[in-house]
């Protein structure tokens, strides 16, 4: 009999063994995460260095999540409709501009547009069916908790290491190495399949169905695409 820990191991193998793309959406996430939690953590303390008081703070938050939400419901539109491997290529390409600008910024107001940019979210919905296309009968939600774990995992260790490297080497080298991951991220999804249009079009005409339609597992699904 198997222990549950070989169990899980077999369990991840299997799915990332059968699936390409759900490595490189794992990648992705992973180097992405990594780099963002070198200094997003940080930022309040570095936005006050920019003469921001914790109110400006506070409205420049309220900026970023304010564009996450309406990115968020503009990007479900868009994967129903366009290719999902453009939107994701084109989403990661606006969140390099933030960095850049916090490394040579002089005044916190000069963040408003790479903030709102960094807040974008128009890949969501398509990185989710990419991950939904990757399941294996019986394991959708085992695989959704894989992508959910390279998220988790890229900021495990790296807002440690970034407070380390901004104390020593200095706050604008970490600021150009998160952008360096930043561009290094998208690097995987050249490499995912594009998804046929058959499966395109299958997703259209499951729009139509109303929320009741969906089973547990499909409504949880649905949940991670909205809060993620």
């Amino acid at each position: 009999m198997k222990s549950p820990m070989n169990h899980l191991r077999g369990t991840i193998l299997s799915i990332f063994e059968a699936k390409r793309n759900l490595k490189l959406i794992c990648a992705w996430e992973f180097v992405f995460c990594f780099g963002d939690g070198l200094f997003f953590f940080m930022l309040p303390v570095y936005l006050n260095q920019l003469n921001a008081s914790p109110t400006d703070v506070g409205v420049l938050y309220a900026a970023f999540y304010l564009s996450w939400a309406v990115t968020l419901l503009t990007g479900g539109f868009l994967a129903d409709h366009f290719d999902r491997k453009t939107i994701l290529i084109v989403g990661s390409l606006l969140w390099i501009p933030l960095p850049i600008a916090l490394a040579t910024a002089t005044d916190w107001t000069q963040l408003w547009i790479p903030m709102m940019l960094y807040g974008t979210y128009f890949g969501n919905a398509s990185v989710c069916v990419y991950v939904l296309r990757s399941a294996p009968s019986g394991k959708t939600m085992q695989t959704f908790s894989l992508w959910v774990g390279s998220i988790a995992l890229g900021y495990t260790f790296s807002p440690t290491l970034g407070g380390f490297l901004y104390s020593t080497i200095g706050k604008q080298a970490v600021f150009y190495i998160a952008a360096f991951f930043a561009v290094v991220s998208i690097i995987p999804i050249f490499f995912l399949n594009r998804l046929p249009k058959t499966e395109l079009k299958e997703s259209q005409k499951s729009a139509r169905f109303s929320f009741t339609d969906f089973s547990f597992p499909k409504k949880l699904i649905m949940l991670c695409i909205f809060l993620q």
